[in-house]
């Protein structure tokens, strides 16, 4: 089969036909299929269409020859060619069509999929399912609405769109009765990092609910947030029998080691927050990952720049909170000489990181505010929406995206920051994943998630395919304080990259690592 182009005034169309004489790996691509694009994304259409005039007539036929597909991107019919069987771990870059490529897995394979995503993302695959010829259900779970079972799938026509937090209102039974409709049913996990904590209940839910499932296909660009050892529980999602147990996995590729917890009589403890035999678990996992970088398919971006814009920390306030932080971390650093790492009580050391983070980003507010009046298409992310309120009570034009907007809305508020000239102020959690803001070209971080890939993840929902113009990223650090050093120590493990092995070093161990390197 040979895809080509056709290219309209609104919309670009690939399809497949059978050529004169197959191509190698091309039998499987369900014939005719259709993909559409929007126009805007000129710049992909003119790299394909590089022998062309442009812009071409409307209803015009391109071919891509076998030398070309592969640099189709979302790469529908590269992807769909390849033997990946029932499960996929689709891993690229942002931007490069993963919801299309998941989508087109279940089409090519006849799956009845119900797909769980981030309650901002449902309205992105509702009109990527929609663009794709299909007819998507989205369960709101409002009172007059339908009972969620009676809306399960059942063809690869209408697939269901629920968003995690919707997983404990499911019961057991009714995915059970699903699976026992017939065989060709599947679950789609659009970020499936939301799974990495083996301990975490929406981990759990998840794998009660659909472990049973033949079809599955996860979803992420950062599968590994911080460490290796994330990897686990959504490979074992994937194939419990090749990577289901937890020691094994930890001590081959983590480098895993049992600790004493608190002395020989309360137990051992298996630590696992390193990387080892990589390429091995590389080759292990390749029967399920596809993963493809921008630099991969020479995509070719706008530049992007970034800097550091220093806040004087003056208020009696903060100075208070620097201070007491400072103290807390000499006394960490201390027990961990005298005691080691298992003295630490991991959930208080974390409450007061947030604590003074939060104060940090309130300390940033006022220049923050100030640097802001006058800017357009402009994205401010913060890990708290009470630095959001503020800010925007100074600029109330600006538009607000925190876990507060209620779903059904949030579209509208999307379409509105891209049709307005007003800045976008979001939460980490609501705008630094699942979507595509390119109308932006500015990115302030009034504070650094301490997770070096979840920067990435923002930068990316506006430095991605679609973006043309130059993007500029100012990271706010109140200066000569804990939160420079910390802030600089994450653009540098950031700069990390797992998919070589390289490991992202445990963030509590580097930020007491800090306190005995100022002493030294």
């Amino acid at each position: 089969m040979r895809p080509f182009i056709r290219y309209d005034s609104d919309h670009l169309t690939i399809r497949a036909y059978k050529p004169d004489e197959p191509l190698p790996g091309l039998q499987h691509l369900p014939e005719p299929y259709s993909w559409s694009a929007p126009k805007s994304d000129e710049a992909w259409l003119r790299s394909i269409l590089k022998d062309a005039d442009w812009p071409p007539p409307d209803g015009a036929a391109v071919v891509v020859g076998p030398d070309r597909y592969g640099s189709i991107t979302p790469r529908s019919f590269q992807f769909a060619t390849r033997q990946y069987g029932s499960r996929l771990l689709l891993a690229d870059d942002p931007g490069l069509g993963k919801t299309v490529e998941a989508l087109m897995f279940s089409i090519d394979r006849n799956v009845a999929s119900i797909i769980i995503c981030r309650a901002s993302a449902k309205q992105q695959w509702m009109e990527e399912a929609t663009r794709m010829g299909l007819s998507p259900s989205v369960w709101k779970g409002g009172a007059k609405e339908p009972s969620i079972h009676s809306l399960f799938p059942t063809d690869v026509q209408h697939p269901l769109i629920l968003h995690y937090d919707q997983l404990p209102r499911l019961k057991p039974v009714w995915v059970e009765g699903w699976l026992k409709d017939a065989f060709r049913r599947g679950v789609i996990l659009d970020e499936c990092h939301a799974i990495k904590n083996p301990t975490a209940g929406r981990t759990a839910r998840v794998f009660e609910l659909f472990w049973k499932v033949p079809y599955k296909v996860l979803i992420s660009a950062t599968p590994i947030r911080n460490r290796t050892a994330e990897l686990w529980p959504q490979l074992a999602f994937l194939d419990s029998e090749r990577f289901g147990n937890w020691p094994d996995f930890a001590l081959r590729y983590c480098g895993g080691k049992y600790l004493e917890h608190g002395g020989a009589a309360e137990g051992i403890h298996l630590e696992a927050k390193g990387t080892t035999n990589w390429e091995e678990l590389l080759l292990r996992m390749s029967p399920f990952l596809l993963r493809r970088t921008y630099e991969e398919v020479k995509l070719q971006l706008p530049p992007i720049s970034r800097t550091t814009l220093s806040v004087d920390g003056k208020s009696l306030t903060f100075r208070t909170e620097e201070r007491d932080f400072g103290q807390r971390m000499k006394d960490w650093a201390q027990r961990m000489r005298t005691q080691g790492r298992m003295a630490f009580d991991r959930q208080e050391i974390l409450a007061a990181i947030q604590h003074y983070r939060f104060a940090a980003s309130v300390e940033k507010g006022p220049t923050i505010v100030e640097w802001l009046r006058g800017r357009s298409r402009t994205l401010v992310v913060s890990s708290f929406s009470q630095v959001l309120d503020a800010i925007r009570k100074q600029i109330p034009e600006a538009l607000l995206l925190t876990g507060a907007v209620p779903a059904p809305l949030r579209p509208q508020l999307l379409e509105e920051f891209r049709k307005s000239e007003v800045p976008l102020l979001a939460t980490m959690e609501t705008g630094g994943e699942s979507l595509n803001l390119q109308s932006a070209h500015e990115i302030a971080f009034v504070d650094l998630p301490w997770v070096p890939a979840a920067i990435k993840q923002a930068e990316m929902r506006v430095w991605r395919q679609g973006q043309h113009d130059p993007v500029v990223v100012s990271f706010f650090v109140v200066g000569g304080s804990i939160e420079e050093k910390v802030v600089k120590m994450l653009l540098s493990k950031e700069k990390a990259n797992p998919w070589s092995g390289e490991e992202y070093k445990d963030i509590l161990g580097d930020i007491l690592n800090l306190q005995q390197e100022a002493r030294t």
